[in-house]
This record gives structure tokens, C-alpha cells and sequence, in this order.
């Protein structure tokens, strides 16, 4: 399994300002006019442990460029240097890096 990590989900993500937190964590939905759900660890874990899955591996990972902070469904990014958009990833720039971007985890059955 790899998805965002759920304490992404908490925040505003706006590259450069201070980590605003736009809604409380445990909300998980559903949101929008297509239902949508925001899970939380315990749920991922928890629906992993039901389904007598064995959980071998889990990794927290941070985005591996500064594109990740970049809305592309509009053109912010046509105005960026490849300078601006790297300095997305440093901590002290971009507060939200400080947080684990991404979440990886390996689960077998039995």
C-alpha cells in the first residue's frame, strides 16, 4: 500500500506559510458530492489487522522534490524557478515538509 500520509490530511498545504490546520484529524468523511473518506492510521491498521493481514514493513517518506507542494491544476508552477520549487522541501522554507509526505506499507496475509 502507498498513499499520502494521513497527517497530510489535517493541514492546509501551502508551500512556505505555516502548517494551518484546516479540519481535525479523526474527521474522515465522507466529503464532496462523490464520497470521499481521509483515513487515519488506525484505520489503515486497523483494517489490516481484521483482515488477518501480517504487517512486515512500514515507511514514512518525505516528497523527493518540490513539485509535490505545487498545484498543478493551476499555473503556479509556470512561474517558479527550479530554485523556488526545490526550497519546498526544506523544513525551514516550507514548515508542512517537516511532516511525512507519503506513507508505504508492505502486509502479507496469514
Amino acid at each position: 500500500m502507498y498513499d499520502i500520509h494521513p497527517f497530510m490530511r489535517p493541514f492546509g498545504v501551502q508551500a512556505g506559510e505555516a502548517a494551518t490546520v484546516v479540519k481535525p484529524y479523526d474527521l474522515t468523511g465522507p466529503f464532496g458530492e462523490v464520497p470521499t473518506y481521509k483515513w487515519r492510521m488506525q484505520d489503515i491498521m486497523n483494517a489490516m489487522i481484521t483482515s488477518n493481514l501480517r504487517v512486515q514493513r512500514i515507511e514514512e517518506m518525505y516528497a523527493q522534490d518540490g513539485w509535490f507542494w505545487v498545484d498543478d491544476s493551476t499555473d503556479e508552477g509556470a512561474q517558479l524557478t527550479d530554485e523556488e520549487v526545490q526550497r519546498n522541501c526544506d523544513w525551514h522554507q516550507n514548515p508542512m515538509a517537516a511532516l511525512p509526505q507519503w506513507l508505504s506499507v508492505r502486509a502479507v496475509k496469514g
